[in-house]
């Protein structure tokens, strides 16, 4: 039955909210964030929308109403203005989530690859030069992909702040600053000596 269905569907979404919310906080805190902004930007937008009804009703002059629609127009920019910074905050924030975990299995797999010019094994398995030269083209997409993802998260980043207020931007630069700091090569990867 429909309800059923509907039931189970919530229960699906509840949990797949709860799973990435763990997996990914700061993604999921930035999209509610934004999600909240864009639900109280809409009910100040009904309510601006509502005081412009009931002036028209009670046959307000044409000054009054350009007076009303212009304080409405210009803070419904404002507040929208808001939104607009909120999700352009998740998609820096999902952009700069992606390159970590790009950098991280890149990291992972030099330390294995490190550990295996020495050994001559990854995980107990034995491997051999040619799979080690596999793996480290590997780590060079990798690398690669990590290099292309920060410039552009750096690009966004640039177009994001040239829009914001001065409220949000700190909060932005914090972003741009770990990206920097985390991506440093040596941070996490050593040549075996």
């Amino acid at each position: 039955d429909e309800k059923d269905a509907f039931a189970a569907r919530e229960v699906v979404d509840k949990t797949y909210e709860a799973d990435f919310a763990e997996a990914f906080p700061e993604i999921f805190k930035a999209e509610k964030r934004a999600e909240a902004l864009m639900i109280q930007a809409d009910k100040e937008a009904d309510q601006l929308y509502a005081q412009m009804d009931q002036l028209m009703e009670s046959g307000a002059s044409d000054e009054e109403m350009g007076a009303l629609f212009e304080k409405i127009d210009n803070q419904m920019a404002a507040t929208y203005l808001k939104v607009d910074t909120a999700f352009q905050e998740v998609i820096l924030t999902e952009m700069k989530t992606n390159i970590l975990m790009v950098a991280e299995e890149a990291a992972s797999l030099k330390s294995e690859i490190t550990k295996a010019k020495r050994t001559g094994m990854i995980n107990g398995v034995k491997v051999s030069k040619e799979e080690i030269a596999t793996a480290e083209e590997e780590i060079a997409s990798l690398d690669m992909k990590v290099q292309e993802g920060s410039a552009n998260f750096a690009e966004e980043f640039k177009f994001v702040s040239q829009e914001m207020s001065e409220m949000e931007f700190p909060k932005m630069q914090m972003q741009m600053m770990e990206m920097e700091q985390y991506y440093e090569e040596p941070k996490y990867y050593e040549e075996p000596k």
